[in-house]
């Protein structure tokens, strides 16, 4: 199952930004579990004498689900590397989006019950969604600065992105086969028998009208 999983990643269309159905569902599930673990830790935080669940274990299946979502977040990013729009709109960016909200939520429990100086829990809580951030923000900014939001080839179109050099090369190749084309064109025009250098008698056709001849017919009528 494992190695079927590895193995599908591409597309049936052969589109090389689209990946296959498992992987999307491994990424959407590593987000929401990101998620999940950042709304239970702040839970813990505190003495919490209310709290009606175990402390301890509520604050190590929040602390799992945060570890297991950004070890798949890697695991996406190392088999998906070659696939730069799917990372980018499915992976960096909810990711991006998870944590800021993470960190929102930690330090709001920390300021509003006034939970100063943090503990080592909360230092863990403000730290990894920082850190975290800074990472997936730049992994972004790296491939939305090497393909750009002006370029030809956009996602919304169902296009791949191109890289510059592809787009210069595409740009050349359709340049020389526009040439040849024009070569062709003005060769066969050069080619063309003309009949009235080979036919003997036969005389170049008048391109002029001489204005004092009248035809036959008038000439009659006269």
């Amino acid at each position: 199952m494992q190695a079927a999983l590895f193995e599908s990643d591409i597309s049936p269309n052969g589109d090389p930004n689209r990946v296959s159905k498992p992987w999307r569902i491994l990424t959407s599930f590593s987000v929401v579990l990101l998620l999940v673990g950042y709304l239970i830790l702040p839970m813990v935080f505190g003495n919490a004498d209310d709290l009606r669940i175990d402390r301890t274990a509520t604050a190590v299946v929040s602390l799992l689900f945060i570890s297991a979502s950004y070890g798949s977040s890697i695991v996406i990013a190392f088999f998906q590397r070659g696939r730069n729009l799917f990372l980018l709109r499915s992976l960096f960016r909810p990711y991006l989006a998870i944590n800021l909200l993470g960190l929102f939520n930690v330090l709001l429990n920390v300021l509003a019950r006034g939970l100063l100086p943090p503990s080592a829990l909360c230092v863990v809580g403000l730290g990894l969604p920082s850190a975290f951030s800074l990472v997936y923000a730049l992994a972004a900014y790296l491939i939305y600065r090497q393909y750009g939001s002006s370029q030809k080839h956009r996602a919304e179109d169902g296009t791949p992105l191109l890289s510059e050099e592809e787009m210069q090369r595409r740009q050349l190749l359709r340049l020389l086969q526009e040439g040849d084309r024009g070569s062709l064109s003005s060769a066969s025009k050069d080619d063309t028998y003309r009949l009235e250098g080979f036919i003997p008698g036969l005389e170049p056709m008048q391109k002029t009208w001489d204005r004092l001849s009248r035809p036959s017919r008038w000439k009659s009528m006269a």
